[in-house]
């Protein structure tokens, strides 16, 4: 067998393992928003928030955390980060605020937006080197939503080191286990 034929059939052995979980395997799960709506600069599909007049706010049902142990769950984000509304690459934003809400509930979540892209760019870019990703720095506390069937989650600019950040309903999700 040639150095190919072992890397293979190595490699179809490591995706059998992988695939087959055993008794131990971990249960995570991921709650996306059931709605998302912004004031923002609309393109491509996308809303750019940067102004001080601009949010973006999800809706989530949260009936899927029911199952999920306290201190477990957790903002993800993806999202478009730029130096303006369609302009450069490789942008990051250390610090967007989110407010997580349900009635008079609130409880606010910071997130640090890292775009791994280089070069940073200043000029359109066309989407070349705009996604950025990130989780909070803290969980969701789901005993202070006691009785909450949904919770929104808002952001609004302007951001930090004056970003322009691209979202869409598939921007924000809760991770939890």
């Amino acid at each position: 067998m040639n150095i190919l034929g072992s890397i293979a059939a190595a490699s179809a052995a490591c995706a059998l393992i992988v695939a087959a979980p055993g008794a131990a395997s971990a249960a995570v799960g991921v709650d996306n928003a059931a709605s998302f709506t912004s004031n923002g600069t609309a393109s491509g599909g996308w809303t750019w928030v940067q102004q001080d007049s601009d949010t973006a706010s999800w809706t989530f049902n949260v009936g899927a955390l029911e199952s999920a142990k306290g201190g477990t769950v957790y903002l993800n984000v993806v999202a478009l980060v730029s130096n303006r509304v369609e302009g450069g690459s490789g942008y990051s934003v250390n610090s967007v605020r989110f407010a997580a809400t349900c009635g008079n509930v609130r409880q606010n979540l910071k997130v640090k937006l890292v775009n791994h892209f280089r070069p940073v760019f200043s000029g359109n870019s066309l989407g070349l080197g705009w996604t950025a990703t990130g989780h909070s720095a803290s969980p969701l506390r789901l005993s202070k939503f006691d009785g909450c069937s949904q919770i929104t989650v808002t952001t609004g600019g302007p951001y930090a080191q004056q970003r322009a950040i691209g979202f869409q309903q598939s921007s924000l999700s809760l991770g939890y286990s």
